[in-house]
């Protein structure tokens, strides 16, 4: 046999750096894409595409002043100076075909200077009159080689959408591929492409709709494996056994009766799905849904109860140090007299902590808790909130070796719309509050124009003197091409910084303002947060990552710097930061930019509007579900928001996924890709 047919096949689970002309160099920028292997590459969808196929003359271009323009032409007179003062690279080129020129400068790009060869280019750029040079001008434009439609990517420094391209043509040309795994005569009931065409047209479009085409082929498998994972694992669970949790109707009116407040009617409803859950000869798996501050925990403690009362163990997880802490205190207060509570996180995971174990009924705790070494013997219920922070093999050990599965309860406080979380959420049942606890009244929110923020901070000033305090939230960053954490975690230290400057400037600087950003390390972050619940601090600056749940019951104020930037379900979210006692609490808007009437309507509908799920219904519809999991790809464990860009395309994967469930094992690559995703991602 000779080493050529002996030579090992291409396999798309090979690392990038195997594709030609890749290399290692490479391959570490498209890491930060989280491009690690050739499928990655395959699946990186371009963000959109731009039609630059029909260049116009230099002439057109010249009276084209406030418009985007392509021009094809030859450059000429390319020049690079750096400024004396401010030490900025300029590059500065003439650009002409037969019916003229025009100038074309570049800033903090002196590596132009190698890069044109004696042939014509495409430049795509805005075209403006130079008061500098005085004359017309196109500036910073975009270069490529020919005319064309062209991806456009989400990129990160080191790496152009024309190396990805590059990339993924090399990849084709050694013998990469994407297999099959719906079969052909499905394709063509849906109307969609097959997959080698999809690829093709995704990465060299002939025009959008060829790339809308393929776009929409992609979302539909990598949605048809989600939801048919969620069915697989839906079927699995309801073959297994679970332990018998006595649902004692005078023990549940008891422990509702003794708590030092009245249930709304969506606890009460919540409640009950627990307990009916129960009754079932397998493990539950429910999601609690509640708005943020509807009051989840108190379902939560019920089902616990109910479980601690039948004589089992329950485990609470919270994924950080603060809510665990929080959670413990909430417990302590409204579970019966002698119910042993204890708190394990890894700073207390001593010996003797570990063996409290034994006799405690409710374990409450952080990542400690789902370590290797912690056994909880009869354990009936799991409690996980914001459970998709916590990966699929740290929550298998709570499972490890156990013939009867605990009952699984997750908690969440993302707002998601019934038609989305159905599909995300497809192998649990889900129960959901809307109703905030009595007694909580409606947090006031105002969009405040510049010339009214003087007057912002004398109002917050004037709470803090009676012991209130207030929150400060940043965006990280503008939508750029650039995609990579590194750049958002910089620019968000950098804005919150700049933000307590200006604040220091203020009636507020004479108070005590600290700052909270992703680049400060866990320890910081958690210690930040106790001196908030603990009231040391009055003013909190930070970015999006205050802590989701977090209880600081004198918090009255949340000020949102650029609050254009977010969408209405992060709005929401930091909102909900504040309101959480009986104190009046507000929400003031800023924005540092003047606003289109479109995006005035949207905040304006926020001011209006308290109902995360409404808010997040709405968000769906203007700005798509990136706006409520988050703008990166990742979005939720195993949940990418672009698949949700096309509602068709959902329906048609959710019909083909109830359609193939039964003949799974019959479909061997559809069921590799699903037995995958179940032993990469936790669904639950």
């Amino acid at each position: 046999m000779s080493s050529k047919t002996s030579a090992k096949s291409p396999s798309i689970t090979d690392p990038i750096s195997k594709i030609p002309y890749v290399g290692l160099k490479s391959a570490a920028h498209f890491l930060k894409l989280h491009i690690k292997t050739v499928e990655d590459l395959f699946k990186f969808a371009p963000r959109d595409v731009v039609d630059l196929s029909d260049p116009i003359s230099v002439k057109s271009a010249l009276k084209s002043e406030g418009q985007k323009v392509l021009i094809l032409g030859e450059v000429e007179d390319l020049r690079i100076i750096k400024t004396p003062r401010r030490r900025i690279w300029i590059t500065s080129a003439k650009i002409s075909d037969k019916s003229g020129r025009i100038r074309v400068v570049w800033f903090h790009q002196p590596y132009l200077r190698n890069y044109f060869k004696n042939k014509k280019y495409v430049f795509y750029g805005l075209v403006e009159y130079s008061h500098f040079t005085k004359e017309v001008t196109m500036v910073s434009p975009e270069i490529y080689d020919e005319p064309g439609v062209i991806p456009i990517y989400h990129l990160t420094e080191g790496l152009s959408s024309k190396q990805i391209q590059r990339a993924v043509r090399h990849a084709v040309d050694a013998g990469y591929q994407l297999p099959e795994i719906i079969p052909d005569k499905l394709a063509k009931k849906f109307g969609l492409p097959a997959k080698k065409t999809a690829l093709e047209n995704l990465h060299f479009p002939h025009d959008k709709i060829f790339f809308n085409s393929a776009k929409e082929r992609f979302n539909f498998d990598e949605l048809l494996i989600f939801i048919l994972t969620n069915l697989y694992l839906k079927k699995l669970n309801q073959s297994k056994s679970t332990f018998k949790i006595k649902t004692d109707p005078k023990v549940l009116s008891k422990f509702v009766l003794s708590l030092p407040f009245k249930l709304t009617a969506d606890q009460k409803k919540a409640i009950d799905d627990v307990t009916q859950d129960f009754q079932k000869t397998y493990p539950m798996s429910r999601l609690l849904q509640g708005d943020v501050g509807s009051g989840k925990t108190v379902v939560a403690l019920a089902g616990a109860h109910l479980a601690i009362k039948s004589g089992y163990k329950v485990a609470y997880l919270a994924p950080t140090l603060i809510l665990a802490r929080q959670h413990f205190e909430t417990a302590k207060k409204l579970m019966p007299r002698g119910t042993k509570i204890i708190l394990l996180t890894s700073a207390n995971k001593t010996k003797d902590k570990i063996s409290e174990i034994k006799e405690a009924d409710l374990i409450i705790g952080t990542h400690a808790i789902i370590q290797k070494d912690i056994e909880i013997p009869e354990l009936a219920l799991v409690i996980v909130d914001e459970q998709h922070r916590f990966g699929v093999e740290q929550r298998e050990v709570l499972l490890k070796d156990k013939k009867q599965i605990p009952h699984l309860l997750s908690l969440s406080a993302t707002p998601i719309p019934r038609t989305l979380a159905h599909i995300v959420f497809g192998n649990l049942d889900i129960s959901t509050i809307k109703t905030k606890p009595i007694g909580r009244l409606p947090i006031k929110t105002y969009l405040i124009p510049d010339k009214k923020r003087a007057d912002s901070y004398e109002f917050i000033n004037n709470l803090i003197a009676k012991g209130q305090q207030a929150f400060v939230v940043c965006p990280l960053i503008e939508e750029k091409e650039y995609f990579g954490g590194t750049l958002f975690d910089e620019a968000g230290s950098k804005a919150v910084e700049a933000e307590i400057k200006n604040l220091q400037k203020t009636i507020l600087g004479r108070r005590n303002i600290e700052m909270l950003h992703g680049r400060m390390k866990g320890a910081d972050k958690e210690d930040k947060m106790q001196r908030m619940q603990e009231g040391k601090l009055d003013v909190l600056v930070s970015t999006s990552v205050v802590e989701v749940g977090v209880d600081v019951a004198t918090a009255t104020v949340m000020l949102i710097e650029e609050a254009d930037q977010f969408g209405l379900s992060q709005l929401h979210q930091f909102r909900g930061r504040v309101g959480r006692s009986n104190l009046q609490s507000y929400c003031f808007l800023f924005t540092q930019r003047e606003l289109n009437e479109k995006t005035r309507e949207r905040l304006k509908t926020f001011v209006r509007n308290s109902d995360g799920f409404k808010l997040s219904e709405m968000d769906l519809k203007q700005r798509g579900p990136g706006a409520i999991f988050g703008t990166t790809q990742s979005g939720f464990e195993g949940l990418n928001p672009l698949w949700f860009e096309n509602s068709e395309i959902l329906k048609k994967a959710s019909r083909a996924a109830n359609d193939l469930l039964g003949q799974l094992e019959k479909m061997p690559e559809l069921f590799k890709e699903v037995k995958e995703k179940l032993q990469t991602k936790h669904l639950e």
